[in-house]
């Protein structure tokens, strides 16, 4: 799964929940945005574990995952 996410320009907005249901996976995704930024991914986060390449696996493994995705410049 890639992420690219994008956010309308307000400084307000600076984090959001979600829980996607793919194919059986779930992931509790956090977004952070500490910059304000409208768009870019600084780094993700698998299980606390920091992405190589921000890419993330899906596994049919039974366990929720939780992903954190900071915005900004990576």
């Amino acid at each position: 799964m890639a992420l690219d996410i994008a956010v309308p320009p307000r400084k307000t907005l600076k984090a959001v929940y979600l829980v996607p249901n793919l194919c059986l996976v779930t992931r509790q995704i956090f977004v952070e945005n500490p910059e304000g930024v409208t768009r870019g991914v600084a780094f993700i986060e698998l299980d606390g574990i920091r992405l190589a390449d921000d890419k993330i696996v899906l596994q049919d493994d039974g366990v929720v995952h939780q992903v954190r995705v900071v915005l900004g410049v990576g």
